[in-house]
């Protein structure tokens, strides 16, 4: 996924501010450089599901009200 498609529709005020947001949450590692036809910068999308499931696994894992699922 195009970095700028992600800052667009987070609606980040530009570019530098939606690139320093992923990298304060740790994804600076799913960050990529592709030489297409224009160079671009690009998250990688295969990489961040696996995180992104254990993150939601974590938070969901302890049950605080009784009778909760």
């Amino acid at each position: 996924m195009r970095l700028s498609f992600l800052v667009e529709e987070l609606a980040f005020k530009d570019y530098a501010e939606g690139r320093e947001f992923i990298c304060d949450k740790g994804g600076e590692a799913f960050l990529l450089q592709k030489p297409l036809p224009t160079p671009a910068e690009w998250l990688d999308t295969s990489k961040v599901g696996v995180v992104f499931e254990a993150a939601k696994a974590a938070a969901f894992r302890k049950v605080d009200i009784k009778g909760q699922i």
